[in-house]
């Protein structure tokens, strides 16, 4: 997303076919919410490793 940025910075007046193609995909809406689907991402990842060893160690109880 920064990479992007600094190129709409250095290049003011872009070709017409990018900017054409960063409406095409959406890009202002996908900057946006990028930053948030990675977080609620991190947070999902984060969650499923603790109910992981909650079931391996739930498990280990049940061996002995």
């Amino acid at each position: 997303m920064k990479l992007v940025d600094i190129l709409q910075e250095a290049y003011p007046h872009i070709d017409s076919n990018f900017e054409k193609y960063l409406q095409e995909i959406g890009f202002d809406f996908v900057s946006e919410d990028l930053p948030k689907l990675c977080t609620l991402m991190k947070i999902a990842s984060d969650r499923i490793t603790e109910i992981v060893i909650t079931l391996i160690n739930f498990s280990r109880l049940n061996q002995a």
